[in-house]
């Protein structure tokens, strides 16, 4: 499914489910969010995953499944129903973790760039730049996806950032008399 697609649809859903204000007020009108969720996104076993990790939160908290995180690793959230090997690290990104998701793009671009792994390119932007790699993941990505934009930027924006990477000095602007 499209970027766009996703976006707009999310919106909606999470209407649906009282724009994630609250996993107890979800839990306790679970029947009619997902009604209104299966309106717009016609999955009923994605929406009930949704109600499932609702219930789970307001059981035991979102500041606990954060520790379980942190002490399990992004693995963790595995354990809810359709997070996989690749959501999980998108899912990661959206609760606020600050780490990448190596998607084709991104792996197309590392790969072009000379570096082994994505994380390895995000990370040396980052240590530039100040940004978390979540931002600079975010912002590859977003850029990846315009049309004609990964034959394009390889020879040039990556040579000036490996330069810059290397800390070879950059050509500084003349100065007018």
């Amino acid at each position: 499914m499209r970027e766009s697609v996703v976006r707009n649809r999310f919106e909606k859903v999470s209407r649906a489910f009282k724009n994630w204000t609250s996993a107890d007020s979800i839990v306790v009108s679970r029947a009619r969010c997902e009604k209104e969720a299966r309106e717009i996104f016609n999955h009923p076993a994605k929406i009930r995953a949704i109600g499932n990790v609702c219930e789970r939160v307001a059981a035991c908290t979102f500041p606990q499944i954060l520790k379980q995180i942190e002490a399990q690793g992004i693995d963790f959230l595995q354990t809810f129903d359709f997070i996989g090997p690749i959501t999980r690290f998108h899912l990661a990104k959206n609760i606020g973790l600050d780490v990448i998701k190596p998607d084709r793009h991104l792996l197309r671009m590392a790969a072009a760039a000379g570096f082994s792994h994505p994380d390895e390119l995000c990370r040396r932007i980052a240590k530039i730049t100040g940004d978390m790699i979540s931002v600079i993941d975010l912002v590859l990505w977003r850029y990846a996806t315009l049309p004609g934009a990964i034959e394009t930027v390889f020879d040039t924006t990556f040579d000036l950032m490996d330069a810059t990477c290397r800390n070879v000095e950059q050509p500084r602007a003349r100065q007018s008399a």
